[in-house]
């Protein structure tokens, strides 16, 4: 498969002959290499953005995606190895700058989201390995004076095609880097993968289980000092006044200064700057939130559901069949299902260190969405974005939080650090984060469902009720009437269904909202999927078998159904107050079906065991992707059987782990993972695992007590 070269990136350096090549942007500290890393002051040759090849030994891979533990400093490095032909642990991987080159392939800004890193990446780092290694090649047979049509390579060497000589790539850069750049260059067939699609260890394991690896909260620039901002607990407050005399006067304490968040407490450490926090005396302008609570707001959002929302999606005439049921008093399934608000609850709390350097600055951070953060900082501190060395950081969890169009975190250390001498690090506590927000929506769905003479669908009503996630704003403009955060995987239903109405209500609220680990399919595929199982149910047939009955335009999720029937054993007999659940969902392009084992007593819910099918269409790295269900598994799992952020007189109740809990080791399930590589096209893998659990282990729970739960978190 030929790719031409302007097809890689918009940003790619060109070559200049004779002369020695360096990467047009700054290449951050946080490198990190495995046996043979190469200094960087070595490199000569550097064919795109993606690849830096030196004399003294050693390949570098430059990665643009931020690792939050997805494993893109593995999946992404590989790509580029498999082209190069050589082994991805003898490479070295190295985080890039914020460059053009390094942009989103859907969005014209780099970003690490929607579980996009490897299909995105996969062509244009083929593409990179692929144009390095041609290069090589024909630097090779200029010295050797022979064809290079009859050249190889392997492990990272140029091979004879009759002495069996062998020169190593960084034998070759110098003479490689005077070389043309190729309009076009022919990839491998897959027939020839030596890594692309084999299970690679992770790379970055070592760092990080031996404390090397150094994250954002890690930065330790010369001078440092450390903040705390004083926030609202009440969501849309605002300071009225601040007595700060008690503060000022304790140990540690540099500088207080309002922000536009709140007042920030500048200190020698994080904790002089807590404790002189504390002691600051601020009134604050409450707002009408603070009469706020979520029993109220569930009121209101249920009241609100009965009326008649936005149509988002019409097909047939649902409201009509419905009626007619009604009329004919025929069963009709008539169900709210509801969902609260839910924290990210990273393990690495919101943190940035910025240096204001007077036209200039360097930033310290653990971004999602680093474009916009760099140009968040810059504007801030009066400096162009080129004039800001942003640094990224490892990530101790993402799931959407560090993807703020807003940049709250990276603004708000900018704002306290502007005109300081010295660098700052502004740290949110647990309890900052957790209360301050930003969640996962609140949501309510009103849903009717009626059945045919044979117990098939035959027509469903549902309507949504939430607010707009921040962010969505973006994409579907200020007078939008509903977003993808409320009906995506509602819009698309697989299921045969010949009447369908979906309807929404956009409400607006002072509470900071934010995707969250698979979005909005956070709710609906728990609404999709309970309520197919109370179809089901209702015509008495088999919920497995229901679906599959109903999903015969669908090869792709059939085989997924068939594969996870036969891993659980599913319609086996099981104990008393046992069941098993089935789910199937597609997001992001990939589809999950997982069947989970749950067992209900007087101690409460126990998921044994969860067993998952995937089809993303093609697994470039198997333990990956396996390592990734079994992550969307029990951080999904932590949130249906916990997960809730409460609001009483307009703040949110719930500040750390004591009272937001997680799954602990002793209530992790089993998750037996199998992979379906189908052949479709490439599909996400970091999210899509998170969504079936939600209903799978709540069709458990009804296969088990024959009580239907409709409201997360699950409670006995």
């Amino acid at each position: 498969m030929a790719i031409k070269r302007r097809q890689l990136i918009k940003g790619t350096l060109g070559l200049a002959a004779g002369s020695a090549l360096t990467l047009g942007f700054v290449l951050p500290g946080k490198s990190f290499a495995n046996s043979k890393a190469t200094p960087q002051s070595a490199a000569i040759f550097t064919p795109n953005a993606f690849v830096r090849i030196g004399t003294e030994g050693g390949v570098t891979v430059i990665v643009g995606q931020a690792e939050m533990g997805q494993n893109v400093y593995t999946t992404l490095p590989m790509i580029v190895a498999e082209e190069l032909d050589i082994d991805p642990t003898a490479i070295r991987i190295e985080q890039s700058g914020v460059a053009e080159a390094y942009n989103s392939t859907f969005l014209p800004i780099m970003m690490t989201g929607g579980s996009s890193s490897v299909n995105s990446n996969y062509e244009r780092l083929r593409q990179a390995g692929a144009t390095a290694r041609a290069m090589l090649i024909s630097a090779a047979a200029i010295e050797w004076g022979v064809d290079a049509a009859k050249l190889k390579t392997a492990n990272g060497a140029v091979i004879h095609p009759t002495s069996g000589e062998q020169k190593s790539y960084s034998s070759l850069a110098m003479l490689a880097a005077t070389l043309p750049v190729p309009a076009d260059v022919q990839l491998k067939s897959s027939d020839d993968f030596r890594y692309i699609g084999k299970g690679q260890k992770r790379l970055d394991s070592g760092l990080k289980t031996t404390g090397k690896a150094l994250f954002a909260i890690d930065a330790r620039p010369a001078d440092l000092h450390f903040a705390v901002v004083a926030r609202a607990s009440i969501f849309g407050a605002t300071v009225k006044s601040v007595d700060d005399a008690t503060a000022r006067a304790m140990p540690g304490v540099v500088k207080i200064k309002p922000v536009p968040s709140g007042v920030a407490v500048i200190a020698t450490s994080t904790w002089h700057a807590r404790q002189a926090r504390d002691a600051l005396k601020i009134v604050w302008n409450e707002g009408e939130f603070a009469g706020k609570s979520s029993a109220a707001l569930r009121a209101e959002y249920r009241a609100i559901a009965d009326t008649a929302g936005y149509v988002v999606k019409q097909e047939g005439d649902a409201l009509e069949k419905l009626q007619a049921a009604t009329a004919a008093k025929a069963p009709v399934i008539n169900v709210v299902y509801e969902f609260p608000f839910l924290a990210h609850a990273c393990m690495e709390p919101m943190n940035c260190t910025v240096h204001d350097q007077a036209g200039k600055a360097v930033v310290w951070a653990g971004s999602q969405m680093q474009t916009g953060d760099r140009a968040s900082a810059a504007t801030i501190l009066g400096c162009a974005p080129d004039s800001v060395e942003f640094n990224e950081m490892f990530l101790g969890g993402g799931f959407g939080r560090r993807a703020t169009f807003g940049s709250d975190v990276v603004s708000e250390a900018a704002h306290v650090a502007k005109g300081e001498a010295w660098p700052v690090q502004t740290v949110w506590t647990r309890e900052d984060d957790m209360r301050g927000g930003y969640y996962r929506p609140m949501y309510t769905h009103r849903s009717r469902l009626c059945l045919d003479e044979q117990g098939n669908p035959l027509a469903w009503y549902n309507c949504v009720v939430g607010q707009m996630m921040t962010g969505m704003e973006n994409f579907v403009g200020p007078d939008a009437k509903f977003d993808g955060g409320q009906t995506e995987g509602l819009s698309e239903i697989p299921y045969e269904l010949p009447n369908f109405q979906l309807e929404a209500h956009l409400v607006n609220s002072p509470v900071t909202t934010l995707w969250w680990r698979s979005v909005g399919n956070t709710h609906t595929a728990f609404v999709k999927e309970t309520m197919i199982d109370e179809a089901a149910n209702a015509a008495g047939k088999d919920p497995l078998a229901y679906r599959k009955s109903l999903l015969g335009a669908h090869p792709r999720q059939q085989a997924l159904l068939d594969k996870v029937r036969d891993m659980s054993g599913w319609g086996r007999k099981l104990p008393t107050g046992t069941g098993l659940g089935v789910a199937i969902h597609e997001s992001f392009g990939s589809i999950v079906a997982e069947v989970a084992e749950v067992q209900v007593t007087t101690k409460g819910i126990q998921v044994h065991k969860v067993w998952c099918a995937v089809d993303c269409g093609f697994a470039v790295n198997p333990l990956g992707v396996a390592a990734q269900m079994e992550s969307a598994v029990v951080f999904a799992l932590t949130a249906a059987l916990f997960g809730e952020i409460t609001i009483d007189k307009g703040a949110a109740k719930q500040s750390n782990f004591h009272d937001y809990p997680m799954v602990r080791m002793d209530q992790a399930p089993q998750v037996d993972v199998a992979i379906i590589n189908s052949g479709a096209a490439m599909g996400g893998i970091g999210e899509p695992g998170t969504p079936p659990l939600f209903p799978a282990v709540g069709n458990a729970i009804y296969a088990a007590t024959g009580k239907r739960l409709r409201s997360l978190p699950f409670g006995i």
